[in-house]
């Protein structure tokens, strides 16, 4: 047996370019010779596959060794110096993460150019696979809780129970591809899996503001994270969708991190006004209402109290709608300051 592992993946190679070409797996099986169960096992990477059976699928896509592991036809030339990418990206090397996508179509369409641009100046500069946050691990689903996804995620971004900081940078310096797009208004992010790079792309909507782009690169992280786990696309219900928010929120705002904070500013949970939350949620990086609701769930703050401070951020909302947040105030929130509010 012949190990193509440490060349390319060559069971999602093998499957991306059947399916470009519509063929069903009986299809290219038979053409190449070998039984349908065969090339599942192959594309799935559960096997190694012979020589001679790799030599029989190049021959089913009218190529040959060398095109079939280089994404080029037989008789393309010789390479330059700098070749093209073995395989530039198309709409079938792409998977939405969750069943359920609004508008992932257009999403992917919209930054399908730039992510053809990324792969090409990544060729050329030699950077072979850049992604460093784990790959696909398919099979029996392991027993994955909220808190274990969020310590995970976090963990393998080396953020221990700090604030997260700038998560965009974080993930991009980790290989992720992200980009701001305008999407529609219910479509505030969309997260695709490309097969052939093994390597995620996050679509995040362009009128977001900087709370709403924290949160959902939170909820994202946390679908490519559950997709790592359970190896197949997730299917969105309510459940699931619950899921995922319960991750973000425990990604972004970690329990032992909130109490920590709260217990320097001496705040009880009948003492909380509307400055204070503020100053505070601005340390995570979160909107108010969200870190009131954390608040709530660990017991920091008494839950009719809670509920004042929500209406009164939505007649803030309502006031000043450009301004989307109230603004912290400029001194750090401690026990020396918080009863010099306005």
């Amino acid at each position: 047996m012949i190990d193509y592992g440490h060349m390319t993946n060559l069971g999602v190679l093998i499957r991306v370019r059947r399916e470009a070409r519509g063929w069903k797996q009986y299809e290219l099986a038979r053409r190449a010779e070998m039984s349908a169960a065969q090339l599942s096992l192959i594309e799935n990477n559960r096997v190694s596959p012979s020589f001679h059976a790799v030599e029989r699928l190049a021959h089913a896509f009218d190529t040959d060794l060398v095109g079939l592991l280089s994404g080029k036809e037989a008789g393309g030339g010789h390479p330059s110096s700098v070749a093209a990418p073995p395989a530039l990206p198309d709409e079938g090397d792409y998977q939405t993460l969750r069943s359920i996508e609004c508008d992932g179509a257009a999403a992917l369409a919209a930054v399908l150019d730039a992510e053809r641009q990324a792969d090409n100046a990544e060729h050329a500069r030699g950077i072979v696979s850049p992604y460093t946050l784990g790959a696909v691990s398919p099979g029996v689903p392991p027993a994955v809780t909220v808190a274990v996804l969020a310590e995970m995620l976090r963990r393998e971004l080396g953020l221990g129970t700090a604030p997260v900081g700038d998560l965009a940078t974080t993930l991009a310096f980790r290989g992720v591809r992200l980009y701001r797009r305008a999407l529609p208004a219910a479509t505030a992010s969309v997260s695709f899996w490309r097969r052939l790079a093994q390597r995620p792309v996050i679509v995040l909507n362009a009128d977001n503001t900087r709370e709403r782009d924290l949160y959902r690169l939170s909820y994202e992280l946390g679908s490519i994270g559950l997709f790592r786990a359970l190896g197949h696309v997730i299917d969105e219900t309510l459940v699931q969708h619950r899921f995922l928010v319960d991750c973000a929120v425990s990604f972004l705002m970690p329990a032992l991190s909130v109490r920590q904070a709260v217990a320097a500013t001496g705040i009880g949970p009948g003492d909380w006004t509307l400055p204070k939350l503020v100053a505070l949620k601005a340390y995570f990086g979160v909107s108010a209402e969200a870190f009131a609701l954390r608040l709530e769930e660990l017991g920091l703050i008494a839950p009719a109290l809670r509920l004042e401070l929500r209406e009164r951020l939505h007649a803030y909302y309502h006031d000043h709608s450009d301004a989307k947040e109230p603004h912290p105030p400029a001194q750090p929130l401690t026990p020396a300051t918080i009863g010099e509010e306005e």
